[in-house]
């Protein structure tokens, strides 16, 4: 007998109040305190019997800023995974930062002439990395197989690197 999987996609409209998504914002929160538990838009997510996964945004009324979270709940582990929590704003020098901090750890930060979003990718050598680059090029996809492999085996020596100038990953076969 062949078994199947039922997966609910859960839309953008109405999903704001969404008693799950509430409960899930707690428990972020109190893992990583960055992560405020309001006023999150579902952008998109999908839920069924092994993991429900949600992508949210936010804006700060009256302001520039705006947040990006995308997380995992694993019900049968009861874990959590975020994948993704950043920051954009603008500061008074007018270039748009972005930033992505974990645990009071700032894992990536840029800055470009324009604001970067979904809709209006900025090229990568227009981004001047503060640091992170090789944590953004590669959960971003900008590395080749090899590359990737290299970061995997580096990771926690080359998430520390600071600076925009910085040489090629070198492959690993």
């Amino acid at each position: 007998m062949i078994g199947f999987m039922v997966v609910v996609f859960i839309s953008s409209i109405g999903c704001s109040s969404d008693e799950r998504i509430e409960r899930h914002l707690q428990t972020l929160h109190e893992i990583n305190s960055n992560i405020s538990t309001g006023q999150w838009k579902v952008l998109d997510g999908f839920v069924d019997e092994q993991e429900e996964h949600f992508e949210l945004e936010k804006q700060r009324a009256d302001t520039d800023t705006s947040y990006c979270l995308s997380f995992s709940y694993f019900p049968l582990s009861e874990k959590y995974v975020i994948d993704g929590f950043s920051q954009s704003f603008k500061k008074k020098d007018n270039y748009y930062h972005e930033m992505s901090i974990h645990n009071n750890d700032t894992i990536y930060h840029f800055f470009c002439t324009e604001a970067v979003s979904k809709e209006r990718m900025i090229p990568i050598n227009e981004r001047h990395f503060i640091t992170g680059k090789y944590y953004y090029l590669y959960h971003d996809g900008w590395l080749s197989e090899q590359q990737m492999r290299y970061f995997e085996l580096h990771e926690d020596s080359l998430t520390k690197v600071r600076g925009n100038s910085i040489i090629e990953l070198p492959g690993i076969n």
